[in-house]
């Protein structure tokens, strides 16, 4: 259950032990203690429509993404010893959640790697022709997963909410990049997630820089620099 659109009654939270802080996604975190109640069950009101403020910056959707990876890692982790025996709930706990740890980073990698490796295939024989044509076959791919996905939410949203679809539709044609990106991103949280310690605050100086135009300014420094060494070198 998502923390900006959860209700947990008072009763439930006193006997799964409130908030405990071990992990930076405690929504999850108590979704999966729930689960092991036996006399509570999880449901949704499909007729409740929530709307979120999105993150309107590179450096804020990194960070939130971040935590939203690292979270979902450590609660697979904690509870993945606590499975439950019963039936209705066997297919989550013995396949989705070991899933969740064992395939994603497997799902991401190769997917990263791309970005380095199309330079290397001229290396191996294929021209840049090849390369062209089957990258363009592969985004074509995800840009049709992406536009089912979006005539789905618009089928299934309300009249107001349709008006935000049609506005934004546009930005669908962007969207196998920004899953470039979140692939980055995930693959950030599994680093953070082996070698630091939790935090809710996760800032990239490197994206915050390039923002608020401090790289590019310093880029234009260095350019300025090395110019000027070069030129009076050659006097």
């Amino acid at each position: 259950l998502s923390g900006a659109c959860a209700v947990f009654r008072r009763e439930v939270l006193l006997q799964v032990g409130k908030f405990t802080g071990r992990t930076v996604s405690e929504d999850t975190d108590i979704t999966m203690a729930v689960h092991h109640l036996q006399k509570h069950q999880i449901g949704y009101l499909r007729d409740t429509h929530i709307h979120v403020a999105p993150t309107l910056s590179w450096a804020d959707l990194y960070s939130q993404r971040l935590r939203w990876q690292r979270g979902a890692l450590e609660v697979a982790a904690m509870h993945y010893h606590d499975r439950s025996d019963n039936a209705r709930k066997r297919l989550f706990w013995n396949i989705a959640l070991p899933l969740r740890l064992q395939v994603d980073h497997t799902l991401a990698l190769p997917r990263m790697l791309w970005t380095f490796v199309i330079f290397a295939l001229p290396m191996f024989g294929y021209s840049w022709m090849v390369i062209r044509d089957a990258f363009m076959l592969l985004f074509l791919f995800y840009l049709i997963v992406n536009v089912v996905r979006v005539l789905v939410a618009y089928v299934v949203s309300t009249p107001p909410e349709k008006v935000f679809v049609r506005r934004y539709l546009g930005y669908v044609l962007i969207i196998p990049l920004y899953n470039l990106f979140l692939f980055w991103t995930r693959m950030s949280g599994i680093i953070a997630t082996l070698t630091q310690g939790a935090s809710w605050q996760v800032d990239n100086k490197f994206l915050r820089r390039l923002e608020n135009g401090q790289m590019y300014h310093s880029l234009v420094r260095s350019m300025t620099i090395l110019i000027n060494s070069v030129a009076g070198f050659w006097r």
